[in-house]
């Protein structure tokens, strides 16, 4: 067996897949990456690439049957900062990225620099609480930090602000810089290059010096901005280039006609199934109508050709009425089509009782889920929730410790009342009652003997 540790990596600042603006959170961060570390209460550990490989198969396999986010300050009890919906390798496999969801919280405290570094939370054997799986190293999430335990490492806000000026460096026009911070034109040069600058045509005023880099034409009208560096004396002055503003237009007009080409096939599609519909109709009419001819002529009828009407035929004028045997074969022939519409009729509402059970039972499941995720139910209490056993549920009762594993927290027996609200809780997730109140009155009245302990902790009181 492997051992069983429950890590927290030492945090790393935050770093983003692509550039990080005031008005926007990007949604792919890097978790952790492979190396030899040391950490004051777990001591020497490794990250390899196998370990990293492992978080990534447990992940989509789903093992530990919750979804997994990042927190704040590794309190994964709280609410979360953001849901992690995928994870994925860069850089040779030796680093681990996630795609997450930020919450409007999370995405506040980042945008306003409240935390500045990401931890990543892992167990180097996970094992099923239920089953006694046993899955290898698996990722349990990260936690939003401010006290790393690696000093030196690039925070959020520099990384925020140096992806900032390379994202302004495709669409820069001009770069001013202040003469109180260069004192010479060739100091100047030099501040403008180490912000972008590739073109030094300089425009010299009395406070500044201006390097163009596009001409003002290439932009949109109305598009320019401007971002300050205050500690280099810097502005720089950038805004859409007309040539990106086609691109998104031809792009958005490409998606809409694609759109439109699937309305259109969709739309095909539906009137082909019509079509064959009808004509299916028409069929059967067509059939229905020379069974009931022959039908019609068999039993000595036949339609008068100028009234329409049904007559007895000269051929039956011979015959007279059916004998007592073709009576009784066309009553048993009766019989046997009704019988046969009974049973038919029987199978379709057994079907229907199938069908809603099943999707009863499909509402259980997805209500069970949720209440697993918030960490309200434990797996244990699936089979009595789903069976409708709803003492046994109660007595199954768990509180779910942050994610890892679970603790019986008592029985009807022990504590009545936690099962009287566990049960009004369920009551209220099947929209059965509006309120606590009305819910707990519900159980109570259909369970006597839960009533009796119930009431008597208040007696006792």
């Amino acid at each position: 067996m492997i051992e069983n540790k429950i890590m927290r990596t030492a945090p790393r600042a935050l770093r983003f897949s692509e550039p990080i603006l005031a008005s926007d959170v990007p949604n792919v961060v890097e978790l952790i990456r492979t190396g030899s570390f040391t950490h004051p209460q777990y001591g020497d550990f490794d990250i390899t690439v196998d370990m990293l490989r492992s978080f990534i198969k447990n992940f989509n396999d789903h093992v530990r049957k919750i979804d997994i986010g990042i927190d704040y300050k590794h309190n994964s009890d709280d609410i979360y900062a953001a849901w992690i919906k995928g994870v994925e390798l860069r850089t040779d496999d030796t680093e681990l990225w996630a795609t997450v969801e930020w919450t409007p919280n999370g995405s506040r405290v980042i945008k306003d620099k409240e935390f500045r570094y990401l931890s990543a939370d892992f167990d180097t054997n996970f094992i099923d609480n239920e089953t006694g799986t046993e899955y290898g190293p698996t990722l349990l999430g990260a936690g939003l930090t401010n006290r790393p335990v690696i000093k030196g490492m690039n925070s959020i806000t520099e990384l925020a602000e140096k992806s900032e000026i390379q994202l302004v460096a495709k669409n820069l026009q001009t770069i001013v810089v202040s003469k109180e911070k260069a004192k010479s034109l060739e100091q100047a040069k030099s501040i403008a290059k180490a912000v972008g600058a590739d073109k030094f045509e300089v425009d010299e005023t009395s406070t500044s010096y201006r390097f163009r880099q596009k001409e003002p034409s290439l932009f949109v009208d109305g598009s320019f901005r401007t971002k300050s560096i205050p500690e280099k004396g810097v502005s720089l002055i950038y805004g859409k280039l007309k040539g990106t503003e086609k691109e998104s237009e031809k792009g958005k007009a490409d998606m809409a006609d694609k759109e439109l080409v699937k309305q259109i096939q969709d739309m095909e599609a539906k009137l082909e199934a019509l079509e064959s519909k009808i004509m299916e109709g028409e069929k059967s009419e067509s059939e229905l109508k020379e069974k009931l001819a022959e039908m019609a002529k068999k039993m000595g009828f036949d339609k008068d050709k100028d009234t329409g009407k049904e007559t007895k035929t000269d051929d039956d004028a011979d015959k007279g009425d059916l004998s007592e045997s073709e009576k009784k074969a066309e009553a048993e022939k009766k019989a046997e089509a009704e019988k046969k519409a009974e049973m038919e009729a029987e199978a379709e509402k057994k079907k229907s009782e199938a069908e809603a059970e099943k999707k009863k039972l499909a509402e259980k499941k997805d209500s069970f889920n949720k209440m697993l995720s918030e960490g309200r139910v434990c797996e244990a209490q699936r089979n009595s929730f789903e069976s409708g056993d709803m003492v046994k549920f109660a007595e199954l009762a768990m509180k779910t410790n942050s994610g890892h594993g679970s603790t019986v927290d008592g029985t009807i027996e022990d504590d009545p009342q936690k099962a009287v609200i566990a049960l009004a809780e369920k009551k209220i997730i099947d929209k059965k009652a509006k309120d606590m109140g009305i819910a707990i009155s519900l159980v109570l009245s259909e369970n006597a003997g839960l009533r009796q302990k119930y009431e008597a902790i208040f007696v006792e009181k």
